[in-house]
């Protein structure tokens, strides 16, 4: 599995490909080249929903609060 960093740097270098309208996009020694924009769309989700479960922080504790109403 990749790590936060590395996820967030392909994120940028897909977006920064996607908004100048390359289609190839080069991240190291790693090369991708997408047909469509669709394509780098759903690529562009995939990123996010990874970088979105490697960040999220655990819960640590829960309070619950009641009242009777009055």
């Amino acid at each position: 599995m990749a790590t936060l960093a590395e996820l967030e740097g392909w994120r940028n270098a897909l977006m920064e490909a996607r908004y100048s309208g390359t289609r190839m996009v080069q991240y190291g020694e790693s090369r991708v080249e997408y047909k469509t924009d669709a394509e780098m769309q759903a690529a562009l989700s995939d990123l996010e929903r990874k970088i979105a479960q490697l960040s999220k922080t655990p819960i640590r504790d829960v309070r619950v609060f009641g009242t009777k109403g009055l």
